[in-house]
């Protein structure tokens, strides 16, 4: 498990970051509405795990931060 998500890693931000923690060699995961989005954008880093999740689903929330200590 991860202990650091980029949560909204498909937007333009978000994708910044996962890319330069996937260039500094950091585990992460990469999160967000989307799992098709995630799926591709996880492709391109080598396979980073994908969580799901949405800000307006509480439960989804819960989920997410599960095992993470860093939120992004």
């Amino acid at each position: 498990m991860s202990e650091i998500v980029v949560f909204g890693a498909t937007g333009f931000t978000g994708t910044l970051v996962a890319e330069r923690l996937h260039e500094l060699g950091l585990p992460f995961a990469v999160a967000g509405r989307s799992r098709a989005k995630l799926q591709k954008l996880s492709e391109q880093l080598g396979n980073v795990p994908v969580r799901v999740a949405d800000a307006a689903r509480p439960r989804s929330l819960n989920a997410l931060t599960e095992g993470v200590r860093v939120i992004i």
